[in-house]
């Protein structure tokens, strides 16, 4: 399919003004079937939406809630938030056709996931919508098949109902969606929600879903669950959620790192139950290793050895971002594990490899798709970028160098000769394995760092805060990655801000997004070794118990 097109910018902002037509006439379909239950069904919504993923997922199965009340519980309540937070993009008609025929089938018939209704960023494909990834271009190009995730669900029992919208991509520097508008955070619809799954994790946040499938390459499903207060797992490529049928927003994409699918929602132990059904169902795409889900290991009551860091040796995280990690280790310590100081991987050398990689063809694709679509104040770092790199190459050491004045942030040097790709590829191998080694002489099982750097940042300014940061090292080093919210920011949190450096643009910018972001979510990220997300997710499930942190 065409990624890029001649088509002028007047002709983009039809195509913007025809899809809010048609999403709102989707959108008041929608509303019309619930309108037709809600004097009747209100009372039985409301208590679905109270109960814990486990509990829906059980009295789905013993048919004690139809399919179709938890469908329509949950568009009711995607409904009542979408329009402050725009989360939504598109109803999909084709779940009411499916929840029904949940609804016929014998409790033999029914699969593990039977009547659960799911949320979808709108990258995946879906037969007969749009999957723009964002991009204007993109629109009134329906796919003619699911997704392979999607197709997989949906033969577990799942019931898709909804497309979330993409306020961040193009490298997840852009913070907004031209087609689609800007995304609101559940808990301030000032800030942002993050990126690139940000309205997965906004609407399950604001409890519209319970489940949702996401996709990361520099922290996508993570960033959206660090703002937004929920929970998610970067999984390592191989235990991945299948890419077959995504929309991206170049036409190929870096030789490393790999983007990978994950699941979204606010409980870990959902998390544990889809990945666990997705892992032992065994798949067509051969990119997915065939390994099932470890059950003794998750299990395991074994103390765990933990290390944790708050400082990558580049930046300092806010100061609420760094008491979550502390009181979580404390909290780790007292239940019995044995939580020690650790090192993060070279951050410099992660900045340099990564980007390299990401930047490879010099930004050539990102630019004509910045040229190609509508765009506003959001994208102006990464059309600076892209400007930069299209001025002639003896300008980068001076520009280089007037940037190392003012901050850390690495300049992106692209890897661009399949010599230096080999060459790249070799040594972050190699950085990988040496990883492995620290943690193995160590013995560690795990790692507690934070989540982000900051809380949610105001609208429009995520891209000047180098929000990746927090989780390139994982997706470089192919390591399994998850979010737990844990806390909230404080006033002394708040207060404390005044005691970071003054002397880099990325202090300075960080300080003038997140100032007043007191009541926001905080949250830290649990990493692990590759293949190993069992012990992930129980350090997550065991932290969540521990923390007990109070949803929104």
């Amino acid at each position: 399919m065409e990624l890029f097109t001649d088509i002028g910018k007047e002709s983009l902002r039809e195509i913007v003004a025809r899809k809010e037509a048609k999403r709102v006439k989707n959108q008041s379909a929608i509303q019309a079937i619930v309108d037709d239950g809600v004097k009747e069904k209100e009372d039985d919504w409301i208590a679905i939406l109270s109960l814990k993923f486990e509990e829906l997922l059980a009295k789905l199965r013993a048919g004690d809630i139809k399919s179709v009340d938890a469908l329509h519980a949950f568009q009711y309540k995607a409904l009542q938030v979408n329009p402050d937070l725009n989360c939504v993009v598109n109803f999909l008609e084709d779940a009411e056709r499916w929840a029904l025929a949940r609804d016929l089938l014998s409790e033999s018939e029914r699969g593990p996931l039977h009547g659960l209704p799911i949320s979808v960023k709108e990258c995946y494909f879906i037969k007969n919508c749009d999957s723009t990834a964002g991009l204007t271009f993109n629109a009134e190009k329906p796919c003619t098949k699911d997704a392979e995730v999607v197709r997989e669900m949906v033969s577990l029992g799942a019931v898709p109902f909804c497309q979330t919208n993409v306020p961040q991509t193009m490298c997840t520097i852009q913070c907004s969606n031209p087609l689609y508008g800007e995304t609101g955070n559940p808990w301030d619809k000032s800030r942002e929600c993050g990126g690139s799954s940000g309205g997965e994790g906004c609407l399950i946040g604001a409890g519209g879903s319970v489940l949702g499938v996401g996709s990361d390459f520099g922290g996508s499903v993570r960033s959206p669950a660090a703002l937004c207060g929920i929970c998610s797992l970067r999984p390592t490529s191989g235990r991945h959620l299948s890419q077959i049928g995504v929309r991206e927003p170049t036409s190929v994409g870096p030789v490393w790192p790999r983007v990978v699918g994950g699941f979204m929602s606010a409980e870990v132990g959902a998390l544990v139950t889809a990945y666990k059904t997705y892992w032992d169902k065994g798949h067509s795409d051969s990119s997915i290793a065939p390994q099932r889900f470890d059950e003794e290991k998750f299990a395991n009551k074994r103390k765990l050895k933990i290390g944790v860091y708050t400082d990558d040796g580049v930046f300092e995280a806010h100061p609420g971002c760094v008491r979550a990690v502390r009181e979580t280790a404390e909290l780790l310590k007292k239940d019995g594990h044995d939580v020690v100081e650790f090192h993060p991987p070279p951050m410099e050398d992660v900045q340099r490899l990564y980007m390299g990689f990401t930047m490879a063809d010099w930004g050539y694709e990102l630019k004509r798709a910045c040229e190609g679509d509508l765009y506003d104040s959001s994208t102006l770092l990464l059309r600076t970028i892209t400007l930069i790199f299209s001025l002639p190459r003896i300008t980068h050491f001076f520009i280089k160098w007037i940037m190392s004045l003012a901050t850390k942030v690495s300049f992106p040097v692209p890897i661009v000769t399949g010599y230096g790709n080999m060459a790249a590829y070799k040594e972050t191998m190699e950085l990988i394995q040496r990883y492995h080694e620290d943690m193995d002489q160590m013995g560690l099982d795990a790692i507690l760092t934070f989540a982000s750097y900051h809380p949610a940042p105001l609208k429009g300014t995520q891209g000047e805060t180098c929000p990746i940061q927090a989780y390139i090292a994982w997706n470089l080093c192919d390591m399994p990655a998850g979010i737990v919210p844990v806390s909230k920011v404080t006033e002394a949190d708040d207060r404390n801000l005044d005691s970071l450096p003054k002397n880099d643009l990325f202090y300075t910018r960080m300080k003038t997004a997140t100032k007043g972001a007191i009541g926001l979510p905080l949250a830290v990220q649990v990493v692990g070794r590759r293949f190993d997300e069992e012990t992930v997710l129980r350090v997550m499930k065991e932290v969540e118990g521990l923390a007990k942190y109070e949803r929104k």
